[in-house]
């Protein structure tokens, strides 16, 4: 299979399996047929949803350039929100093409996510999904970690659309916290992490001036702390120059919280840009067997 393939995967249930595992934000068309239909060739697939249920994640046999992968482990704006369906152009999916043939990238952005509460909606807490998301996929050395908006907005947001949204407020200290213990784990497993710096949200509507306070604190430390191996700046790339508490027009995908397909393409090329060279600088980490 070439690099940056599509790949079509068909399951068949034979019988209930009650509520099934998912994944809500897939930015992906997919389809359902009624029965058996594995072995067709499309024509039965007359459903369709947005959805991704019961297949988690899928492994592959990189060629002998690729020897280890990266996982991008965070919200709504890694997981693809405001990105073109159908078209792979969340941030991951352009950082994997910009370093093909050098090291895989994995998507574990969950919409919704927060750092320091799990939610029946949108998951275990970042440091919670750290083992599953992280620690067991095959050939991982690097972290690409951006969350924390949500922690920031989610207290405060009318969405009566999920009434299961973190409504616990937590400080800035209490999330440069939270940033420590993850950072932790992480180091612990002989990993690399580079936090990327928090997106601007004026415009969304449970935006405060408040919460931009508390923003710019965090970006301020994972900036200067040293605390992670490098950080990306991904505020500085798609911030309004004029008003740097928004979205620059250009990089909004319209509700002035999510980046837009060249938003993300921006992030990708930061990301790169502090990770390029990550394929050779230290040996391959092995996924640990359960």
């Amino acid at each position: 299979m070439a690099s940056d393939s599509d790949v079509a995967i068909s399951l068949f249930v034979a019988a209930p399996t009650g509520p099934p595992t998912g994944h809500s934000l897939a930015q992906q068309t997919n389809y359902i047929a009624a029965g058996d239909a594995t072995a067709d060739g499309g024509a039965a697939f007359t459903t369709t949803f947005g959805s991704w249920y019961f297949l988690s994640e899928l492994d592959v046999l990189g060629g002998p350039r690729v020897d280890s992968s990266i996982v991008a482990l965070g919200d709504s704006i890694t997981d693809g929100a405001g990105s073109t369906p159908d078209t792979n152009r969340r941030w991951p999916d352009q950082l994997a093409r910009l370093l093909r043939g050098r090291v895989g990238v994995a998507n574990a952005g969950i919409i919704g996510n927060n750092v320091h509460e799990s939610s029946s909606c949108f998951g275990p807490n970042a440091i919670a999904r750290l083992e599953t998301d992280v620690f067991s996929r095959a050939g991982v050395r690097d972290v690409v970690f951006l969350e924390g908006i949500n922690d920031i907005t989610h207290p405060d947001t009318p969405e009566p659309r999920f009434p299961c949204l973190t409504k616990i407020p937590i400080s800035a200290e209490g999330l440069i916290e939270q940033y420590e213990q993850l950072i932790d784990r992480v180091h612990a497993e002989d990993l690399r992490i580079y936090g990327g710096t928090l997106t601007p949200s004026t415009g969304w509507p449970s935006f405060t001036p408040a919460m931009e306070v508390k923003r710019r604190q965090l970006n301020d430390w994972i900036r200067t702390s040293g605390a992670f191996d490098a950080y990306i700046d991904f505020d500085a790339v798609v911030r309004d120059p004029a008003d740097p508490s928004r979205l620059a027009p250009e990089y909004d995908s319209g509700d002035h919280l999510h980046p837009s397909d060249a938003g993300a393409s921006a992030m990708a090329r930061a990301a790169s840009r502090v990770l390029r060279g990550v394929a050779v600088r230290q040996p391959i980490r092995q996924a640990k067997r359960r």
